[in-house]
């Protein structure tokens, strides 16, 4: 198994790990401090290998 950490706010980083077969396993509340938007969420992603 293979987990990820992504920012909520990369967007396109979200959508590329799902089209590689990633899912979300959950989501981190305020766990990364953007520099403009202040705390964002991080969503954990995984795929079985």
């Amino acid at each position: 198994m293979q987990f990820n950490f992504i920012v909520s706010t990369i967007e396109r980083a979200l959508r590329l790990g799902q089209s590689l077969g990633f899912e979300v396993l959950g989501r981190l509340p305020g766990a990364f401090r953007h520099p403009c938007a202040g705390a964002v969420d991080a969503r954990v992603m995984y795929q079985q290998l």
